[in-house]
């Protein structure tokens, strides 16, 4: 049996603490961390994406290292390449002269999309001029659309909206839903920084993406 895992509950609810004492687990929780146990004990042979990874498994699930190996995910160069900024603006329809960022990922907590919001506001008070020149992009939802995680992305969508609001940076921010790859190559393209500020990520994806 070899397994690998696309992030690890117990890890990932650690990371988004902002102390060490964890929080009060929910039934699906505790259901999630034993089963992540069990087929770590039970596999011969367990993928890391990356050292950083392997290092959690030992730490949070008392594995030993023998049977983990390092594997990096990889990115599709095919889809995600090189394009001129201002190429990808003009088939986009986006102003060439505004400073651009895109933040793509899910209405998930653990995503660190207030802390962006909470960026962008201290920009507005610190540097306005800048902030004059800015566009954030926010792409968020399931593509998948996954029923279960519905109800709580919209939850944490409605906590964002709110936030935003409160901040009195609606101007600068525009929420779309979430796209196909081959568009997202489009809007990596045109953006200055594509933000990342997650919590916890056991391959990041995104940045790779939009490094490529």
């Amino acid at each position: 049996l070899v397994q690998t895992f696309h992030s690890l509950g117990q890890v990932k609810n650690i990371a988004t603490l902002k102390n060490d004492k964890l929080k009060l687990l929910s039934k699906n929780d505790s259901e999630r961390f034993e089963i992540e146990k069990k087929v770590i004990e039970y596999s011969d042979k367990i993928i890391a994406t990356s050292p950083q990874e392997k290092i959690k498994k030992w730490k949070y699930y008392n594995t030993k290292g023998e049977n983990i190996s390092v594997i990096p995910a990889g990115v599709n160069l095919k889809r995600f390449s090189y394009i001129s900024t201002n190429e990808a603006r003009i088939k986009l329809n986006l102003p060439i002269d505004k400073k651009i960022i895109i933040f793509a990922a899910r209405m998930d907590e653990n995503k660190g999309l207030m802390i962006l919001i909470e960026a962008i506001k201290k920009i507005k008070t610190y540097y306005p001029d800048l902030y004059a020149k800015l566009k954030v992009l926010i792409f968020s939802g399931d593509p998948r659309k996954q029923r279960s995680k519905e109800r709580v992305e919209l939850s944490f969508k409605n906590k964002v909206i709110k936030s935003i609001k409160k901040l009195d940076i609606e101007e600068v921010i525009e929420m779309q839903p979430a796209i196909d790859q081959e568009r997202l190559h489009y809007y990596y393209c045109v953006s200055d920084i594509v933000a990342m500020p997650t919590f916890y990520e056991s391959f990041g994806l995104v940045a790779i993406e939009a490094m490529a």
